[in-house]
């Protein structure tokens, strides 16, 4: 069946469910900005590198926009400025600046073989982000001359948009069965010495053989993610185990990509927030906390339990009272949301976007991804899983200036066999 495409004489969209709160977080602190990078064989050609940025604007309309105030909500406007390819800032993930960026939410930047693409999470979600990605630096090959066949794993500059990309599938798939808020105690947070605000970000790297990490998991009758959830909750036990008198409880809060379970092809936010929840009297007993967090995955991702998730969050929206409060008023209020069901209920937070495909034509090119989180005062550390031709990147982003519990994430991966490649961008020496 063909698929219905958008209306070029569109100039303005609505935000998606899960967009709307991330306008009134920003501050100092928490940018709402997450990163991915593409790793080239080659180095990267600024000016052609631009002309692909370029024709990438009909192919992704919802992504060259401006953020615009309603009367009652914030949305996206056609923003008909250029979008400028930049060099690699050092500071990573910082607040846009809007004003030097003509407006857009994203920015694209290269250093050396690398073309990174940073976005604020209004736009989309990692899938979004890493499809956009993908096709740029598809498009960028295809004008270095390459000859490029997409194999159906490529949203093309030659393509049409579709509808359904636009969809704002929380909509189509939340219900109207009775629905309550799920409780997520608090746990311990990491207090260590921070950078000075908007200073830049500590980001430490270590690449790895995924098959040998999942044939581990497999082990221990668990997939990748709840291992590695498992391990670094082990990790924060090792580490801060002293100050964890009051409260010894490990929340790490995980993106769950809702297109693993309900069909959708939307190129918008469609993640819902899921904790790992462990209380570990022992204080690092792995086989307990690999218990502990397996039993938080098979509970807390039933399909039940996300419809209600989904409804929980579809309530504001519903809600008459709140459709027609003004946003000048609302925005205290999400600011507030924010703060109370965000970072001060994680003790970390860590999204695996899994392993990313490319045809072989363009994966000729490719040495790897990278994928850096956003984090705030509250949440220390984030932690980016992206696997590409077996290579696993695990990238943890830190407002801390101690760089103990990266290390010693990553000896515990040393100490069950794996050879891991750890760079580092150095910044508690820079800062």
């Amino acid at each position: 069946m063909k698929k219905k495409t958008i209306d070029k004489s569109q100039d303005w969209y609505r935000l998606d469910n899960a967009a709307k709160i991330y306008p009134a977080m920003i501050n100092k602190r928490n940018s709402c900005v997450f990163r991915f990078a593409i790793n080239l064989k080659e180095e990267v050609d600024p000016q052609i590198l631009q002309k692909a940025l370029l024709d990438m604007r009909s192919r992704f309309p919802a992504m060259f926009v401006r953020i615009r105030h309603g009367v009652f909500w914030y949305y996206l406007e056609e923003n008909k400025k250029t979008p400028r390819v930049r060099p690699e800032d050092s500071r990573i993930n910082k607040t846009i600046d809007l004003y030097g960026n003509n407006y857009f939410r994203f920015t694209v930047f290269y250093y050396r073989n690398r073309i990174s693409l940073e976005v604020f999470h209004s736009l989309t979600d990692g899938t979004g982000a890493v499809t956009f990605l993908k096709s740029l630096a598809y498009r960028y090959l295809e004008r270095k001359g390459y000859k490029l066949s997409d194999e159906g794993k490529i949203l093309t500059f030659y393509q049409e948009p579709s509808l359904d990309e636009l969809e704002d599938s929380f909509l189509k798939y939340t219900t109207k069965n009775p629905h309550k808020r799920y409780v997520v105690p608090k746990p311990f947070n990491i207090k260590d010495s921070r950078f000075p605000s908007g200073q830049g970000r500590g980001v430490i790297n270590g690449r790895l053989d995924s098959t040998k990490l999942h044939n581990i998991a497999k082990k221990h009758q668990s997939t990748v993610t709840e291992f590695l959830s498992a391990l670094l909750t082990q990790t924060v036990y090792e580490v801060y185990g002293e100050r964890m008198i009051k409260n010894n409880r490990v929340n790490i809060c995980l993106p769950i990509n809702l297109r693993r379970i309900f069909p959708s092809s939307s190129l918008r936010n469609f993640t819902l927030f899921f904790h790992s929840t462990v209380k570990d009297e022992k204080r690092g007993d792995f086989e307990e906390i690999l218990r502990q967090v397996k039993n938080s995955f098979s509970q807390g991702l039933t399909k039940e339990s996300i419809i209600e998730n989904i409804n929980v969050n579809m309530q504001a929206e519903r809600n008459m009272a709140m459709r027609l409060t003004p946003l000048f008023i609302k925005k205290p209020a999400m600011t507030i949301a924010g703060m109370m069901y965000g970072g001060i209920l994680n003790t970390l937070t860590m999204s695996n976007i899994g392993i990313v495909e490319l045809p072989q034509s363009m994966a000729e090119h490719v040495q790897d991804f990278e994928f850096n989180l956003s984090n705030d005062i509250n949440c220390a550390y984030g932690i980016g899983v992206i696997t590409f031709n077996n290579i696993m990147t695990i990238s943890m982003i830190r407002e801390t200036r101690d760089t103990v519990f990266s290390m010693q994430f990553f000896r515990n991966l040393v100490k069950l066999g794996l050879e891991v490649e750890v760079e580092s961008n150095y910044w508690e020496e820079v800062a």
